[in-house]
């Protein structure tokens, strides 16, 4: 079990598998509403639908 959370670097609030968040070229998520394209996006949508498709997302494997 894993306490480990992940909060947007933007505006300081707790990110949660609902949230629509970008995912940069940095491997950066941040809240799509934050994002202010400092670097070009990677993929986009839903913080579950990333953490499907990108394993080191998943902060329960870490």
């Amino acid at each position: 079990m894993s306490n480990k959370q992940l909060y947007c670097p933007k505006c300081s609030n707790l990110v949660v598998v609902n949230d629509y968040v970008i995912l940069d070229i940095l491997n950066t998520i941040t809240h799509k509403k934050c994002y202010d394209l400092c670097f070009a996006i990677k993929d986009y949508g839903t913080f579950e639908e990333l953490v499907s498709k990108y394993i080191f997302l998943d902060l329960n494997s870490i």
